[in-house]
């Protein structure tokens, strides 16, 4: 399975510039896109398609671009986001599941039609984000953190 970390002194820029500035649901996509990747790479030690030491390597600068990603979300009212290295808070959570569930509701292309929109007007109007609010949402992680903490 490769990776598609990005190790370049260009790439941490942009990263920054992107989740300095990106609507929400972009800084959500970007969250997703990352969380995916781990959620591959754990499936891939578990039945034995890589090792523990490329496990590690890969994981490694995912979990730090997801640090970055997540941290974006301060923007957004999600308070202490990240609470350590590869640990984010439970309203990190929350806002993550919220946004997850009601883009899985939408076709590839709604998704990025409201994308496109709220990149032209730099927000989403009412009528594109998720209903009620991600406060009171579940605050599960998507994605079991115990693998990557392991020595």
């Amino acid at each position: 399975m490769k990776s598609k970390v990005k190790t370049s002194e260009a790439a941490i820029e942009k990263d920054k510039a992107f989740f300095a500035g990106a609507p929400e649901i972009s800084i959500f996509v970007a969250c997703c896109v990352l969380v995916n990747e781990l959620r591959g790479l754990e499936r891939s030690i578990e039945v034995g398609d890589i090792t523990r030491n490329s496990f590690d390597e890969k994981s490694k600068g995912l979990l730090e671009r997801l640090c970055e990603a997540v941290d974006a979300t301060y923007r957004f009212d999600v308070v202490l986001p990240v609470i350590g290295p590869g640990r984010f808070s439970p309203f990190f959570w929350s806002w993550f599941n919220w946004w997850d569930d009601y883009l899985k509701a939408l076709t590839p292309s709604e998704v990025a039609e409201a994308e496109r929109r709220a990149r032209e007007r730099g927000s989403l109007i009412d009528d594109l984000r998720p209903k009620d609010h991600w406060v009171n949402y579940r605050n599960i992680p998507s994605i079991s953190l115990e693998l990557f903490s392991k020595p």
